[in-house]
């Protein structure tokens, strides 16, 4: 949006408002930037006063090395320990071994490795003061520590100065939490100063926007009702030497303008009625002479008119009453119709429920041919298995009857050795001989269970094929049922489409019953109605006659006006 467009878009009291809010903004921003600098300008000079005690002190610790050599290193300890200045100053001193030779806070941690100490942010401040020191460099380190009798951190840094002569640094601390409460203490000062001057602005401005706004609005109301057609308005602030004032003044001229051109147009208006009125008489005789001529010929159609409509009538009557009674006697054929319709519909129904009971027992006859086909199939399998065990079976006989010749040759060995062996071997010749009877007789009985499992085997195998015949009948008999329930099917569905044609041509002989019935209805009411039609056409002859007599007089009228 530019510039121009962002001026007619915003009222005058917001840019009263926005000046206001624009100059407490600035306020606030350069009050900002001032403590930002006062801030500096603290941790700076803080700073530089650290800096300038501790070059000083390592100034006097390289004054005494240069006047007592490497003893000046006790001298300087012994001459910083006391030394203090400002609220919390005081120096240390740590070698570049990493011991403490001056720590007047701890000097339990003098002569000790200060590698391991950190503030409670975990930063290892001597470490990082003794590697500047080590590369000859004095720099700073910022961190937390403890005022002296006080336990939580505060803000601190400390500054180093190396003194390689000697082998060590000298360091000091200084806190910087003080600052924030001096920085504090100026924006609470510059607060109590501002505070009131940006009230009193926000005030005046509220004073002057609500002053800018009561104007506008009185004369947008007054301008209003000029706009409206109200010319006796007095517009506000007339005779002010403002902004208003002269938009007033100016409105002033428009509404004087006006009032003229008011006047103006009234008089021109007076003028153009009477030249209207003269206009119009002449056009009232020469509109009676056109609506004489019109009229007059329209009243003699419309009376023609008038008789044919009632010979209409007359004969739209007599129709009426033939239609009707031609419409009582279809109305009685229909029902009669409907009567046969619906009795054929009865019969339909019964034929359909009957093909339906046939179709539920075909059915259940085809459920009953299909279990037994699967209890044939069941049963088929089953002597399979017992024919497969029958065979398992018989080799079990054959190794007996194999063990049991082997046994016999195995006796009849025994029987010929024992005979050798004379009186010695003729116990284990009983032996032997009752061994040789019982072989003979499990041969025996083995060849009897063979065959009597051949028999088992041989009726299976008929059965089976008795069961395969039976089977495929089976499967012949469900499939005729199978064709007898559908050409069932087929007859119920054909069965029920007769049935719903015949209730839907029943349906239609009611509705054309009903219609029929709607039709003498109606030729009785169009009997009505022409007879109303003729009565109407008797009034409407009278009417044309009154009608002439009407226009005449009102043609006299308009050419005596």
């Amino acid at each position: 949006m530019s510039l121009s467009r962002f001026r007619e878009h915003i009222s005058v009291v917001h840019m009263v408002m926005a000046l206001a809010a624009f100059s407490i903004g600035v306020t606030a921003i350069g009050a900002g930037v001032a403590l930002y600098h006062f801030n500096s300008a603290l941790y700076t000079a803080r700073e530089h006063e650290l800096r300038h005690q501790v070059e000083a002190a390592a100034s006097i610790a390289r004054g005494l090395f240069q006047k007592n050599g490497p003893g000046a290193a006790d001298e300087t300890v012994a001459l910083l320990r006391p030394a203090r200045f400002g609220e919390h100053g005081y120096y240390f001193i740590q070698g570049f071994d990493g011991a403490a030779r001056l720590l007047p806070t701890k000097p339990e941690l003098e002569g000790k490795q200060l590698d391991q100490v950190h503030d409670a942010q975990g930063r290892y401040l001597f470490n990082d003061l003794l590697a500047m020191a080590r590369n000859g460099r004095s720099g700073k380190v910022e961190y937390s520590w403890p005022k002296p009798g006080e336990t939580a951190p505060s803000e601190k840094f400390s500054y180093a100065a190396p003194v390689p002569e000697l082998g060590f640094y000298i360091g000091s601390g200084a806190y910087t939490d003080d600052i924030r409460g001096e920085v504090l203490g100026m924006f609470r000062k510059f607060g109590m100063i501002t505070g009131p001057l940006l009230l009193a602005l926000c005030i005046v401005a509220v004073l002057i926007a609500r002053t800018i706004s009561r104007q506008f609005q009185s004369a947008s109301q007054a301008m209003e009702r000029l706009a409206g057609g109200d010319l006796s308005v007095v517009l506000p602030g007339l005779h002010a030497r403002t902004e208003v004032g002269e938009i007033a003044r100016a409105v002033e001229k428009f509404k004087v303008k006006a009032a003229e051109i008011a006047r103006e147009e009234a008089l021109a208006q007076d003028r153009g009625r009477q030249a209207a009125a003269e206009a119009r008489r002449k056009d009232m005789l020469a509109l009676a002479q056109q609506f004489e001529s019109a009229v007059g010929a329209v009243v003699s159609s419309v009376a023609s008119s008038a008789q044919e409509l009632e010979a209409v009538a007359q004969s739209l009557v007599q129709n009426a009453h033939q239609a009707g009674e031609q419409a009582e006697q279809g109305s009685a054929a229909a029902m009669m119709t409907s009567q046969n319709v619906q009795s054929v519909a009865a019969a339909a129904e019964e034929l359909s429920h009957s093909a339906q009971e046939i179709g539920a027992h075909m059915a259940r006859a085809q459920g009953v041919s299909t279990q037994a086909a699967e209890s044939a199939e069941l049963t088929k399998s089953r002597m399979a298995e017992l024919d497969a065990m029958i065979g398992s079976i018989s080799g079990v006989a054959d190794l007996i009857s194999g063990i049991a010749e082997q046994t016999n040759m195995l006796a009849l060995n025994a029987t010929i050795e024992a005979a050798r062996a004379g009186e010695a071997g003729r116990g284990f010749a009983v032996v032997a001989s009752e061994v040789k009877t019982l072989a003979d007789q499990t041969q025996k009985a083995t060849a009897d269970i063979s065959e009597k499992l051949g028999s088992i085997q041989r009726a299976s195998r008929e059965a089976s094929a008795r069961i395969d015949d039976m089977s495929g009948s089976t499967h012949e008999v469900n499939g005729i049922a199978a064709s007898v329930a559908g050409s069932i099917d087929m007859q119920c569905q054909a069965t029920s489409e007769i049935a719903r044609n015949v209730h839907d041509t029943s349906r239609l002989a009611v509705d054309l019953a009903r219609i029929i019935d709607t039709v003498q209805s109606a030729s009785q009411h169009t009997g009505v109605s022409a007879e109303e039609s003729l009565r109407a056409v008797s009034q409407l002859a009278e009417q044309t006659e009154r009608l002439r007599v009407e226009c005449d007089e009102f043609l006299r009228h308009v050419r005596a006006a």
